[in-house]
């Protein structure tokens, strides 16, 4: 695992919102594969384009699996001490990006336990 992510990907992605203020926008992939077209919207709305209904007609062609179950399945095939390991590592990632740490193994059959809620 590597520790210095924090350093290589989080803060620079503050650094340039601080920089060019409303037009940095940070996106989870949990929150993408939870809401598809949702999300895609809000892209276009960010860069002032339209979406078309060709758009929303590909997302659902291509989204035949349940895309939140994507996001998540890396619990399947994760033990709950590398989970613990990763967590240790990367607190301040998860932190910034709002991420809740499992404390409990029975949290990891919970679907979006390490999200927060809106």
């Amino acid at each position: 695992m590597d520790v210095n992510i924090k350093v290589v990907y989080i803060h620079p992605v503050q650094d340039l919102a601080r920089e060019f203020p409303g037009r940095v926008h940070a996106v989870r992939h949990e929150d993408i594969c939870m809401d598809v077209s949702g999300k895609v919207q809000m892209f276009f709305d960010f860069f002032g384009l339209p979406m078309h209904q060709s758009v929303l007609d590909y997302i659902k062609d291509i989204n035949k699996e349940d895309s939140a179950n994507i996001a998540f399945r890396w619990k399947d095939n994760t033990s709950f001490q590398r989970i613990l390991e990763v967590q240790a590592s990367c607190t301040e990632a998860m932190t910034l990006w709002g991420y809740r740490p499992f404390s409990r193994e029975s949290q990891m059959s919970e679907e979006s336990s390490i999200l927060p809620t809106n």
